[in-house]
């Protein structure tokens, strides 16, 4: 867009045509890959009541703060790249300021709550089961949209009502040099979801470790325990009466001798109660499948935000201080940071096999799990 002012002092605007670098494209495909996998998915988590659970609610949670930036930031990132220039007027900057600032802050700190669960259940997970519930996962996220809101949404007010210029020459942008305290505060609130899951990662991957080692060395303990028979009293042929003896496995097999004079003192009849350890074992494999899961999870997304959110956060922290001109890095950090949108589902996808049961009946038009 080409601006010039006439003799009598309004303002000529010509728009140059549509370009379709190497920004537009990319933002085009994300917005149909995001809008896509972000939808098929909560799709799946309102038809599968089976997928509703505690941990659950984070994800739809994350998924919905993908699908608000996708629909409402996506479509004007496309146009505003495709001609340079801001061509939809304030009411429209207003709203693209607000997802932009506001549905991104709620997604990166969607993120941090995951890890701070997945932390959580492995580090104390007699404490997670005992507090954590679907109940206190919706207080959370409903917590963490107030917080950012909080933060992130005055100065998008402020802006519009008071030092907002002119779109039509400086495009749809806060002015941050008039707000550099709220600036702080979206710094840190932007930065501290990436520092919390670095820092998250390696604690529960040494808290899975550990816990890893006390199993194994249970189930050993257990497993020699299970050959050898130890009374819990001398046996004597000559006393009568009943004596029990219990496997150190914890299996409670009761082992009776007959009062009767007339059997043999040292034949014992063995019964086993009605609730054998096998049971345990399942419940306890059930739990260690179910960790995995939520830890892979943790995983992906670590290494993910990494690669994509580092540039966007150090481009905005560099260019709070002074302004850089440099369309590469700003092209290259930009994709990068949608890029992310597109990811998650396929993470959620890849690493948890209820999520790939559910998409699957979905296509197949089959009725949902109870």
């Amino acid at each position: 867009m080409n601006v010039s002012v006439s003799s009598n002092g309004t303002l000529n605007l010509t728009i140059a045509a549509a370009e379709w670098t190497v920004l537009p494209v990319f933002s085009l495909f994300v917005f149909i890959t995001a809008f896509l996998g972000n939808g098929l998915l909560m799709v799946t988590f309102i038809r599968e009541r089976s997928l509703r659970t505690p941990f659950n609610v984070y994800i739809i949670n994350l998924l919905a703060a993908n699908l608000a930036v996708v629909i409402f930031q996506y479509p004007m990132d496309i146009v505003t790249n495709l001609h340079s220039a801001w061509l939809l007027g304030n009411g429209a900057c207003n709203l693209y300021l607000y997802a932009n600032s506001v549905f991104g802050a709620c997604i990166c700190n969607s993120h941090m709550l995951i890890a701070i669960n997945r932390m959580w259940a492995v580090s104390f997970p007699l404490s997670y089961r005992t507090h954590h519930s679907r109940r206190t996962a919706v207080c959370l996220c409903l917590g963490v949209w107030v917080y950012v809101h909080v933060g992130v949404g005055p100065p998008v007010i402020i802006d519009a009502l008071y030092f907002r210029l002119p779109i039509e020459t400086n495009g749809c942008m806060i002015n941050a040099p008039e707000q550099q305290a709220w600036e702080i505060v979206i710094e840190v609130i932007y930065w501290l979801p990436q520092i919390v899951m670095l820092a998250t990662f390696p604690i529960t991957w040494c808290a899975k470790r550990s816990q890893r080692k006390r199993v194994h060395g249970t189930a050993g303990s257990m497993a020699a325990g299970a050959t050898q028979v130890q009374p819990e009293e001398e046996f004597d042929g000559t006393k009568a009466g009943s004596i029990q003896i219990q496997m150190q496995s914890g299996s409670n097999f009761t082992v009776m001798r007959s009062q009767q004079p007339s059997i043999e003192a040292n034949s014992i009849v063995a019964q086993p109660v009605t609730q054998p350890v096998t049971t345990h074992v399942n419940v306890a494999a059930r739990s260690k499948r179910g960790n995995s899961h939520g830890f892979l999870v943790l995983a992906l997304l670590t290494v993910s935000v990494c690669i994509c959110w580092t540039p966007n956060n150090v481009f905005y922290t560099i260019s709070f201080i002074y302004v850089i001109d440099d369309p590469v890095f700003y092209d290259i950090q930009t994709v990068l940071f949608i890029l992310q949108t597109a990811i998650d589902p396929i993470i959620f996808t890849l690493a948890l096999s209820s999520v790939r049961a559910g998409l699957l009946r979905l296509f197949r038009c089959q009725a949902p799990a109870r």
